[in-house]
């Protein structure tokens, strides 16, 4: 019998197992979805524009400073304590981000116009910070920062020992920036920091936009990625302050910018790799955290360039470019010893045990909830979960668009080096995909602020993608300024979202309030701290709340004891209910000359879960610190009353044996 009868099935008696199998039926996905996702892809609108002038831009720049003008009679009415504060201060904001967006998509706009009015929002945006704020540094880490410039500025040699911030002095970019200038011009170190912030603020703008518009080819994206990245929790009050990380961030986006065209060839990359060693070795002096994601993200591109592109040339260049940068850091780690090992292991490793304490105990947690146990407003709760599941839809409809995108057409002038720099675009789209865990680090007191740094570095790659999104699928063909608006009112969503997430009880000044940061630095506080570096001399070793001591480290010169410098908590010196022998053996211990005791501490819960040190205790506690606890002081023997402002007390421990 032949193979083609038994092919057509001509041999009745034949065993089946001589016939062909069939093909297993292949599984489709529906096409609606496939688009979704950016596995089918149609072209994005074209990006016409009004030619290379600045079209709306002078006057929406008017716009934004009318609309700044809203924020700061918001701010002035908070102090105020009005009711009616927030209520013109949130439409300030929206009506800052939803104009200048919705022009950014807008295919009218030129690529001029895009870049200029994507920096110019960064700097209305830095403004509202600066109008919280305008005359002092009120915030925890900038008052941390302000006492190692002082140091600086005072000693005239670096690595003063910072107990507030130990780490501080070992990266003291940001000192030096700010105290040269001072030194120069004679302005108050105040208005020194402000300028070296506000310059971090315009070049981690004008860079996040110019490196969008090298990967993706487009102004479009390039300045829709840049507006949304205004959208991190830690962009608009975090990364404003007077903080080493604000001026680390702008040199890593400077860096990545300048590494795209510098693995170009090995000719660009001997010409520039002086600046590229000076910009290594300056991030490496700025921040540990942030030069350590800089050096990943290179090592990330240039796997990437393997997987995706097959070039091996470039991501030899681009491996160099990351060697160097870890040298540096390594380097610079030799030098000062090291600092970031005791420094931020044990937080990551205290951080990841409580979130996996919190998933594995099911306990149920409060969300929207300060340390003092009171919650957002609904509509604040109900703008965060929406920022979050826009997020979600961003990075779902932008995230295989970039792996699967078409090679670029081949008719464009740019398609060569659009392929070059595919994985870019490939690296960022990894990237983003860790950000869920970052936002899953929050649910925990403890992993809060961890999940908020690291979120502030992710959000960079998760800007990306969902700009990639915006332009080719949630605007997509359409021309529509309708859809650009609604774009636009989304992309404010998610900055409301950020801002609300990462600073929501402090966002407008107002009355004093306990454990707060900046609502809890008012002249009272400041007048105590004045007055023993005028009546008690400087130097003296104090042990107080964690608000008055930051003021007793700045306003009054003195030195003040901490857990991150110590190793030792202080605070059963001021929870114990009697003055017994473990009061006296801390005291004798930390070598306390004095004590600062807050009677409105007894008044009410910290907002931000702790009184003196996060290893207090329980971070929220139940009630308030009894007045008992301080009145141990007025009968102790050994101690003196020496200053009483009726809130404020100081206690004289110099004899306590």
């Amino acid at each position: 019998m032949t193979a083609r009868a038994l092919t057509y099935g001509l041999a009745p008696t034949r065993p089946a197992v001589f016939r062909r199998p069939r093909p297993a039926r292949a599984i489709t996905l529906p096409r609606w979805l496939l688009r979704l996702l950016g596995f089918r892809q149609d072209p994005p609108a074209a990006e016409i524009g009004d030619g290379p002038g600045l079209g709306l831009f002078p006057v929406l720049v008017l716009w934004l400073g009318l609309a700044l003008l809203g924020v700061a009679f918001a701010d002035n009415a908070g102090i105020a304590g009005q009711g009616w504060a927030e209520a013109l201060f949130w439409p300030s904001i929206a009506a800052m981000v939803l104009p200048a967006t919705a022009r950014i998509v807008s295919s009218r706009a030129s690529e001029r116009e895009r870049a200029a009015i994507a920096i110019a929002l960064g700097m209305a945006l830095f403004l509202v910070r600066l109008l919280h704020n305008p005359l002092a540094f009120t915030d925890n880490d900038e008052l941390m920062h302000w006492r190692s410039a002082l140091d600086l500025m005072q000693q005239k040699h670096l690595f003063v020992p910072n107990p507030l911030l130990p780490i501080s002095p070992d990266y003291p970019a940001l000192e030096l920036a700010a105290t040269a200038i001072a030194n120069l011009s004679g302005l108050p170190l105040f208005v020194a920091g402000m300028i070296v912030i506000g310059t971090s603020r315009f070049v981690f703008v004008a860079s996040a936009y110019a490196l969008f518009r090298k990967i993706s080819g487009s102004s479009r994206v390039a300045g829709v990625g840049a507006v949304i990245a205004m959208a991190s929790s830690t962009f608009v009050f975090f990364e404003s302050q007077f903080s080493y990380e604000s001026i680390a961030q702008a040199i890593a986006m400077l860096g990545f910018c300048v590494a795209i065209d510098l693995v170009e060839s090995w000719r660009a990359l001997a010409i520039r790799l002086p600046l590229w060693i000076v910009l290594s070795a300056s991030l490496a002096l700025s921040h540990h955290l942030t030069s350590y994601f800089a050096a990943a993200v290179l090592l990330l591109v240039s796997l990437s360039y393997l997987a995706v592109g097959r070039d091996w040339a470039r991501a030899l260049r681009m491996l160099v470019l990351a060697l160097i940068t870890i040298a540096a850091i390594g380097i610079w780690q030799d030098l000062v010893g090291n600092p970031t090992g005791g420094y931020l292991v044990p937080a990551l490793v205290g951080g990841f045990t409580q979130i996996l304490a919190v998933l594995l105990s099911g306990a149920e947690r409060h969300l929207f909830a300060s340390g003092a146990g009171a919650s957002l407003p609904a509509w604040e709760q109900a703008d965060v979960l929406a920022a979050l599941a826009l997020t979600g839809l961003g990075l779902s409809t932008g995230f295989f668009r970039i792996l699967a995108a078409p090679r670029p057409d081949e008719r464009l002038l740019e398609a060569d080096i659009l392929r070059d720099r595919a994985p870019w675009g490939a690296a960022f789209a990894v990237l983003s995909a860790g950000y869920p865990f970052c936002v899953l680090l929050r649910l925990s007191s403890g992993s809060w602020e961890i999940g908020n740094r690291l979120g502030s570095y992710l959000f960079i790659a998760v800007a990306y993608v969902i700009a990639i999104a915006v332009h080719g699928f949630w605007q997509g063909r359409s021309a529509s300024p309708i859809r650009a608006v609604l774009i636009a009112a989304a992309v404010t969503v998610l900055v409301f979202g950020g801002m609300i997430s990462g600073y929501a009880p402090l966002i407008l000044p107002g009355p004093y309030l306990v454990g707060a940061d900046s609502r809890s630095i008012e002249p009272h506080g400041i007048d105590a701290a004045e007055w023993t570096k005028d009546h008690l001399g400087p130097g003296n070793t104090f042990a107080a709340d964690r608000i008055n001591r930051l003021l007793l480290a700045d306003y009054g010169d003195q030195r003040v004891v901490t857990s991150l410098y110590d190793r030792i908590d202080e605070s059963p010196i001021f929870f114990a209910p009697r003055f017994g022998d473990e009061v006296r053996g801390l005291i004798k211990a930390l070598h306390v000359d004095y004590l600062l005791v807050d009677w409105r501490l007894t008044q009410a819960l910290p907002l931000v879960g702790w009184y003196y040190e996060l290893e207090e205790g329980d971070e929220n506690h139940a009630q308030p610190i009894k007045p008992q606890s301080f009145r141990k002081f007025d009968t102790a023997p050994g101690i003196s009353r020496v200053f009483d402002s009726g809130s404020i007390a100081i206690y004289d421990t110099r004899r306590v044996k």
